[in-house]
């Protein structure tokens, strides 16, 4: 749900990815032309802004992630239908009047609590807030949103394990654990956590 909060919340502002270019992405005719040779051995990074909401549905989509309840599933494919036949996101009223949805959504975007604007000028105590480390607001729902999801993914594969009969089945099934097993790690890394 918090993904789901996440997308609808900033899914229009933009964020800044940093990523290493693959060996395989070809060069624009301009970086075919300052190739230098030896000198470019390291990859270098790449940085590039990208939409909130089409972040989240790109990366959702790419690992084959479903949600569960039906009014966020229903959520996700209507930013995800706007954004591919449109455009653009849609408008938070479109939400607000499907009967379905409304409740959630309200409850989704309102802050049940604010600081107050003279809280920083009266006692001088800043506060970080969603927006101020907006990456930090993306990642950190996702990543507990895919480590969710593979924890339930190993639950299915151990229940399966127990009732493997054939020699393959079973072989076929230990290597999906050990497959989960390290993007587990991975993700609980992200954490700083070891999860069991």
């Amino acid at each position: 749900m918090e993904i789901v909060r996440v997308l609808l919340k900033y899914g229009e502002q933009e964020i800044e990815l940093e990523y290493q270019r693959e060996k395989e992405e070809e060069k624009s005719e301009k970086e075919e032309d300052l190739d230098f040779g030896p000198l470019e051995s390291a990859p270098q990074p790449v940085v590039e802004r990208v939409k909130v909401g089409e972040y989240i549905l790109m990366d959702i989509q790419n690992d084959k992630m479903e949600f569960r309840t039906e009014s966020c599933a229903k959520i996700v494919e209507t930013v995800r239908r706007s954004l591919t036949e449109k455009g653009e996101f849609p408008p938070m009223d479109l939400f607000l009047r499907d009967p379905e949805l409304n409740t959630l959504v309200a409850d989704l975007i309102s802050e049940p609590h604010q600081l107050s604007e003279n809280w920083e000028a009266k006692h001088r105590i800043f506060t970080e807030s969603e927006e101020d480390d907006l990456k930090r607001t993306v990642f950190d729902p996702l990543m507990r949103f895919k480590l969710k999801k593979v924890i339930e993914m190993m639950s299915h594969t151990h229940e399966a394990i127990k009732t493997a009969t054939e020699p393959e089945e079973l072989d076929l099934l230990l290597r999906e654990k050990v497959a989960l097993d390290k993007i587990k790690s991975e993700l609980a890394a992200f954490f700083d956590t070891t999860i069991l």
